[in-house]
């Protein structure tokens, strides 16, 4: 991959056309190998019939081969080594990043990341599992963001919500394989894990209720264990929406992934709105602390 960027980068330099954006090719969404891996999903607003059937995935690096090309003036004279000195800058920038990141005052790159977890496919929508997906529909509709674009396995939305830069993310991988699209993003753009922001369905707490935490266990939750070991950490904040427990002799599986009664839905819909509350505050960089306090107690 690095050696079809060099020469393609090696051309733009040199003053030679831009390399076509090579085509997406479609590959297909890991299948959980039995029903008891399978956990659920709800797709964005504006989320193309690529992104809803999970048919077309791109990695970080393909990604980054799509981006516009660099613009650099060629050494007077086709000095061979400045031309060389120029691509491999161009290179290193698209391997940073390049100018996809910004940076504060310091000079530190500034990218928080939201994920809402949840499974693809239009059978799991408005299912319990997927109150994370849930969130980030309501979170980019607030926000009038649109133009969802399929990058790291996932839909994702890039937009700003206060002064900071966000990309809102909904991994297409299903529930058990979170941690590979949240990987991905992280190390593309230098996510902190302070900087991670997961919200994921939570059958220990009741439905209207929503947790903030700065850290913490995956709780027997298979998208948080899959994060955890991408990530290599359980020190990252994660945003717990309720969905009450299922009721006696029920299996989890089965209540998760089924939908919201009338009566939880009428629970939800307020919940739903404080947690936008809660990211948009986590978000504009208040203490993350402060913010626990003022929604964990409703």
């Amino acid at each position: 991959m690095l050696t079809a960027l060099r020469r393609a980068l090696c051309t733009i330099l040199r003053g030679g056309p831009p390399p076509e954006d090579p085509p997406e090719s479609p590959e297909s969404p890991e299948s959980p190998e039995s029903p008891e891996s399978l956990e659920s999903p709800e797709n964005f607003p504006e989320a193309s019939a690529e992104v809803r059937s999970g048919t077309s995935a791109q990695s970080g690096a393909e990604v980054a081969s799509q981006r516009a090309p660099v613009q650099a003036a060629t050494p007077a004279g086709g000095d061979e080594a400045s031309s060389q000195a120029l691509e491999q800058a161009a290179v290193a920038g698209l391997e940073r990043g390049g100018d996809d990141r910004e940076s504060d005052a310091t000079g530190a790159s500034v990218m928080r990341l939201i994920v809402g977890l949840g499974n693809p496919g239009r059978e799991y929508e408005q299912t319990r599992h997927n109150a994370g997906f849930l969130v980030l529909d309501r979170l980019a509709r607030r926000h009038g963001l649109s133009g969802i674009k399929h990058r790291f396995h996932s839909g994702v939305l890039e937009g700003r919500i206060g002064d900071g830069r966000c990309l809102l993310m909904q991994p297409q991988t299903y529930m058990n394989r979170s941690g590979r699209a949240v990987g991905e993003a992280m190390r593309f753009y230098k996510v902190e894990p302070a900087n991670l922001l997961v919200v994921v369905d939570d059958a220990a707490l009741p439905v209207g209720r929503i947790r903030l935490r700065p850290e913490g266990s995956a709780g027997g939750h298979n998208g948080l264990t899959d994060i955890e070991r991408a990530v290599g950490t359980r020190g990252y904040p994660r945003l717990r929406i309720g969905i009450d427990p299922p009721p006696p002799r029920m299996k989890q599986r089965d209540y998760v992934l089924g939908r919201f009664t009338p009566e939880q839905r009428d629970a939800l819909e307020p919940a739903l709105e404080r947690a936008c509350d809660c990211i948009e505050a986590w978000a504009e960089g208040e203490d993350i602390q402060v913010v626990m306090s003022r929604f964990n107690g409703g």
